[in-house]
């Protein structure tokens, strides 16, 4: 069994923020972080493993006014977590869970992302120099954002000045892949 825990102040002169007009990035005011991050392992028998890590950060922008001062996209929390078994007889597995919690998107934090929780599932056979492996991503097909971002756009019929709005990358939906590799 393996713990870590961790605590952190940064203070930094500026932020790169997301800019969708341009889709690009941009240095913005200066900021402070603090939190904690922990990681466990654990392993009961020879052939079964246990981890998870995970973080709290609290995160602002200084010298802005009070109302002003979320960073876009800095999430607060995050977790990952996952199980794994690899036996004598070639046949190994995983579960893993990867979390990342909402977060402000705008400096006001009035639009919000979602939560984004997936699971991925494989499973896999050794036969000497061969290993063939069956994967399912997204093992509960979610139907989260992968990234958010919050800004004005414009499309037919709409105002010239565009209408700010929630803009997302949806995570990938359920796959299954079957792998065959050699190694020599």
């Amino acid at each position: 069994f393996t713990a870590s825990l961790v605590g952190y102040w940064l203070t930094l002169g500026s932020e790169l923020v997301f800019v969708g007009d341009g889709g690009a990035t941009e240095p913005n005011d200066a900021s402070r972080r603090y939190g904690t991050e922990a990681t466990l392992f654990w392993r009961p028998l020879p052939w079964l493993a246990f981890d998870a890590s995970g973080g709290l950060t609290h995160t602002r922008f200084r010298g802005v006014p009070a109302g002003e001062n979320r960073i876009p996209n800095a999430v607060s929390e995050v977790l990952s977590a996952g199980a794994s078994i690899d036996l004598p007889n070639g046949l190994s597995a995983s579960l893993r869970l990867r979390h990342f919690g909402a977060a402000p998107l705008i400096e006001d934090n009035s639009a919000r992302s979602q939560p984004t929780t997936l699971v991925n599932l494989g499973a896999y056979y050794r036969l000497g120099p061969a290993r063939i492996g069956l994967d399912i991503l997204n093992l509960f097909d979610a139907r989260d954002a992968d990234i958010s971002y919050y800004y004005a756009s414009r499309l037919a019929g709409e105002p010239a000045e565009g209408v700010e709005d929630h803009h997302i990358h949806p995570v990938e939906p359920r796959q299954v892949r079957v792998s065959l590799r050699y190694s020599f």
